[in-house]
């Protein structure tokens, strides 16, 4: 395989993942679209490399997984498996661990209620997570093995579709992991606040970070914290609002961003309180905005976005021009 450095930097990992895909029966191909122009636009393939999943003859659907070797793997084995393996209870500790997260329902076969729910949520994240369901359980219940934290949890909730793919989705997470490309949609999903410790030294992670990481624990499942490169990452931090100097923290919650304050040192205790308050729906969003202007003598005011809602929706008929500096002629 040859082409561009992507694809140059993809071809070792996708050779050796189809090495070890071969035992399941799961095919490994290559294309190369300067030769095979007709299939690649069929396909809509408009960036190099692009990986395309072909699940039992179906029509091609994007791949999703990370561009590593072992996340190849694992991506594959989900799409090729059943949306829930049935195995036995004397089964389950030889599969708890074959994946980073593995999902075990134990439902009495009768209740098919409860089994139709836990199957829509894992057709739902099957690509994500693999999931089994005992056979020959006498009691319902549902463990979420995992190879990091605390290793499972259990969920003790109603059998309803919503509520065990919220403990899914938040149990599958670890309580602070680094972000990336490949897990970012997965903490996009949860719809929870994410919060971001940026970090440009292995002394900033094992010493705020660890103090992070207590807030992260106490405050999982209503808000989700990652460390962040900030060496690598520094204009993500400029999106956020946040002035460049590490460590720092902020939260990025629907379109609303929030910021611990930077005019002392970072601690735990700010990390906490601001996430106490965003709990508690006081915290207050920060906005890039110009200083309000120290006087308004002209007949128009000057808006900016510190004092946009004061006037704007302070309960008067407002009349808003919203320009930019150019000439029109």
């Amino acid at each position: 395989m040859i082409g561009c450095g992507h694809c140059k930097a993809l071809a070792p990992k996708l050779e050796t993942a189809a090495g070890t895909l071969k035992a399941d029966n799961i095919k490994v191909g290559a294309i190369d679209c300067t030769v095979e122009t007709e299939i690649c636009t069929q396909f809509e393939v408009r960036g190099y490399p692009t990986l395309k999943v072909f699940r039992k003859g179906e029509q091609a659907s994007d791949y999703q997984g990370g561009r590593e070797t072992d996340e190849i793997v694992s991506f594959m084995r989900k799409a090729a498996a059943p949306t829930v393996t049935i195995i036995t209870a004397a089964e389950v500790e030889s599969i708890a661990h074959k994946d980073r997260v593995v999902v075990v329902a134990s439902i009495p076969s009768g209740e098919t209620e409860q089994i139709t729910a836990y199957e829509k949520v894992a057709k739902e994240l099957r690509l994500e997570y693999s999931f089994y369901r005992v056979s020959d359980a006498t009691a319902a219940g549902i463990t979420l093995f995992k190879t990091f934290d605390e290793g499972k949890a259990e969920y003790s909730g109603d059998f309803t579709e919503e509520s065990i793919s919220e403990f899914v989705k938040t149990n599958a997470l670890p309580i602070m992991d680094d972000i990336s490309q490949q897990n970012y949609a997965r903490y996009a999903k949860t719809g929870l606040p994410l919060g971001f410790l940026f970090v440009s030294s292995q002394e900033q992670r094992d010493t705020i970070g660890q103090e992070v990481e207590n807030v992260a624990r106490e405050h999982k499942g209503k808000i989700n914290f990652v460390y962040i490169d900030a060496n690598k990452f520094a204009g993500f931090a400029d999106n956020l609002g946040v002035k460049q100097e590490w460590p720092a923290f902020a939260v990025q919650h629907k379109n609303f961003k929030y910021i611990a304050s930077q005019e002392e040192p970072l601690t735990g205790a700010a990390v906490a309180k601001l996430a106490e308050d965003l709990i508690n729906n006081v915290a207050v969003p920060v906005y890039k905005s110009e200083p309000i202007p120290t006087s308004q003598d002209g007949p128009v005011t000057v808006v900016v976005n510190k004092n946009f809602n004061d006037i704007v929706f302070g309960g008067k008929n407002v009349l808003i021009e919203f320009y930019a500096p150019c000439t029109h002629f």
